[in-house]
Order: C-alpha cells, then structure tokens, then sequence
C-alpha cells in the first residue's frame, strides 16, 4: 500500500527543493514598451534621417517642418504600438488570473488526496489517469501507460511507459540531470506538460516548478525576444530601403560632383577655384544625396502599421480572442 509523504515530509521537501510554480517574466512597464519600439529598424532609419535633417536646418539648409513631422510620425508609433501591446499584455494576465488552477492526485499520509498542482513537492506519489496533465517531472514506479509528450517535443506518437525497478525507492538522484530527445521516449521517465492517452500508474515527482523541463522552457522564452512575422518582414524592408537609399545617394552624390568638375573645364580648373566655392558644391551634392535618402524612406509606414494593428486587435479583444 503507497502512503505517500507525511505533512511534515512536505514542508521540509518545500523547503529543500522549492515550490512547483512556473514563474513568468516581469510584465514590462509603459515606459519599456516605448522604449523597446525603438529597437525597430526603420523607426532607428527615421530618427537618423530626423537628426541629420536638423543638423542642415541648424545651419539653414533644412526645414525644421520636416524635421517636426518625422518626430512626431515616430512618437505617435511608438505610443500606439506599446498602448497596443500593454492592451493585450494586460487581457491575457486577466484571462490568466481568471482560470481555475489545475489539481492532481497524490498520496499523502496514507489516502488519496486532490491537490493543485502548486502544491506538489518532490517525494510526492502522484496518481495518474488517462486524460491526465502531469504535473511535474518524475519517474514512473507503478502501473502501465502511454503519454503525449508533442508539448514539449512536437512528437505526437504516443510513448509508452513503464514502473522503474527500484518502485517506490528510486532517487532523486537517479533522474537524468541532462535530457534528450531519448529521455522522453525511455521506460519510466515523466515530465511536466506531457498528457497521459491511456492507462493509468503512479508517478514519484524528481523536479518541480523552474526545475522542470517546462520550467526550462519557461526561462528560454523569458530571455529570448521573438519577432512576430510582421516585423521580420518590416524590419528586411527598411535593411532592403536603407541599402537601395544609400547606394542611391552615393551614386548621385558621385555624379553630381563628376559633373561639376567636367562643367567647371576639368580637375585642375575646379581646384583652382575658392575654397568657399568648393564647399558650397560639396554641401549642395550632399543636401541631394540626403533628399535621396528621406525620399526613400516611407515615414508612414510605421505609423500606418502600429494603427492598423491596433484596430484590428482592438476588434479581436472586443470577439475574446487573445492575440
């Protein structure tokens, strides 16, 4: 007969090995949102376009309109966009909050009991059904079944799995500390997300909460910053804008002073002009290659996009879809 942990044995296994809680990344702040929209190419292209256009209109050879028009298309994104992103952050934290937390059973003190599965503590002996979440990582040390691991592993066949020949007495120690993709499929191993298709057993929890594979996964996702395909795509048009932009105003920039050298009747007869009337040539081809650039850039794009998106999210929430 499995009698599982005492309550003491429970509150000292919480205290050596920790909590099972999966924990999430901070949600970010207003401010971070904003400032992380400055991360996005074209709207770093736009501000240099903005700096460099200040800088001739410092000297009188710009026009501070523009220059005011392309910050204030650049704050209006950068507002929208993080209002958009807070919307959607915040609608799934309450959705979060909102759900009943899972349960499990387990054998505690002799008897069956049903627990969230928070409150699952390595040692703990967890039964196990058909249809069944695990709720942590463990070993198997009773019964027979098949489990779905394609949560973790993308692999939807079904894998069998059996008890370990130490049963009950197997150790910690004795888990793998290192897992593969062998270790989903072998004899006894269980890991937390996976879902059980068909028989029932008892499981002997090894790791729990960040411990767990899925907790792994966890701190990968909160470290990593994925790009959604939207912003893959914006980000090659404006490396793909700002290549065809500089190239041009290079290009022409080049020409421009091929062809003020040959009008002038040659190298030499343009070097021998005033070195005023040379800087004024060099600050006219320059001012063009710049207005090559500005032209090539679509400020609106951005602006564009971020209203879009938040439109069309704003109808989504409106239906109860989380995006």
């Amino acid at each position: 007969m499995l009698r599982g942990l005492t309550t003491q044995q429970v509150e000292e296994s919480k205290i050596k090995y920790g909590e099972n809680i999966i924990i999430e990344a901070e949600p970010e702040t207003f401010l971070d949102k904003v400032k992380g929209q400055f991360e996005d190419p074209m709207i770093r292209l736009l501000m240099l376009i903005a700096l460099v256009m200040g800088g001739l209109a410092l000297i009188g050879h710009g026009d501070w309109l523009e220059v005011i028009g392309i910050v204030f298309s650049v704050g209006l994104v950068t507002v929208i966009s993080a209002k958009t992103e807070m919307a959607s952050d915040s609608e799934y934290r309450k959705l979060k909050e909102g759900v009943k937390k899972e349960t499990c059973k387990v054998y505690r003190d002799g008897k069956v009991l049903e627990i969230e599965i928070d409150d699952v503590v390595v040692g703990d002996l967890v039964l196990l059904q058909s249809g069944d979440k695990i709720p942590a990582d463990g070993i198997m040390i009773d019964g027979a079944l098949k489990v779905d691991n394609s949560s973790l592993n993308g692999e939807s066949e079904e894998c069998k799995k059996s008890a370990h020949a130490q049963g009950e007495y197997v150790s910690v120690d004795e888990f793998a500390t290192e897992v593969t993709g062998d270790t989903f499929v072998d004899a006894s191993s269980m890991f937390r997300g996976a879902v059980v298709v068909d028989g029932a057993g008892v499981m002997k929890v090894m790791r729990v909460g960040m411990n767990t594979i899925m907790g792994e996964m966890a701190k990968d996702m909160a470290d990593d910053d994925v790009d959604s395909p939207l912003k893959v795509k914006l980000s090659n048009l404006a490396h793909k804008i700002s290549v065809f932009g500089y190239v041009g105003a290079v290009a022409i920039a080049v020409s421009l002073m091929i062809s003020n050298i040959l009008t002038s009747g040659g190298l030499a007869t343009y070097f021998d002009q005033s070195w005023v009337a040379i800087l004024k040539d060099v600050l006219e081809v320059v001012m063009m290659a710049v207005v090559i650039v500005v032209m090539a850039v679509p400020e609106g794009l951005p602006l564009m996009i971020a209203i879009v998106l938040m439109q069309n999210t704003k109808k989504l929430l409106d239906s109860q879809v989380l995006v």
